[in-house]
């Protein structure tokens, strides 16, 4: 329960206990309007992230021989190379490798902006501990839903 209808529960209450029972009646009212709206809105998120789960298109993968064949993006496994297209949507996320890519993140970050992501640089040294970290390399991850 929200402290916003919480607070609204204690207002009306009072009010009611004071006899002002025009105030009561409209924090009741606006209460409740704003409390189905809350629901109604999320309800409709919700339903749009299942249909985003059950997003499917056609994506080229690149195969160790060199060889690019396309498959549907519900088949991708972690470590499959997707050729990224001009006006490609990705219903998953990645890592650009090779090159750069303007991607436009506004559902995720709210920013109006499309950011640039650039290739993830190749650590030749043999102390690294890890090739990539998502905490670490935001800048060269394509977040896609």
């Amino acid at each position: 329960l929200n402290p916003f209808y919480i607070f609204q529960i204690f207002s009306g209450s009072l009010w009611f206990y004071e006899e002002y029972w025009t105030y009561a009646v409209a924090i009741v009212i606006v209460s409740s309007i704003s409390a189905t709206i809350t629901v109604y809105e999320t309800y409709k998120q919700l339903n749009r992230v299942k249909e985003m789960a059950k997003f499917v298109i056609k994506v080229k993968i690149l195969l160790p021989n060199g060889d690019i064949k396309t498959i549907d993006s519900n088949e991708l496994i972690p470590g499959d190379l997707i050729v990224l297209e001009k006006g490609l949507l990705l219903p998953c996320d990645g890592i650009v490798i090779s090159g750069q890519s303007v991607i436009n993140e506004a559902m995720l970050t709210g920013e109006s902006v499309p950011v640039v992501k650039r290739s993830l640089p190749l650590y030749i040294d043999d102390n690294i501990e890890e090739i990539y970290n998502p905490s670490i390399h935001g800048n060269y991850t394509v977040f896609g839903g």
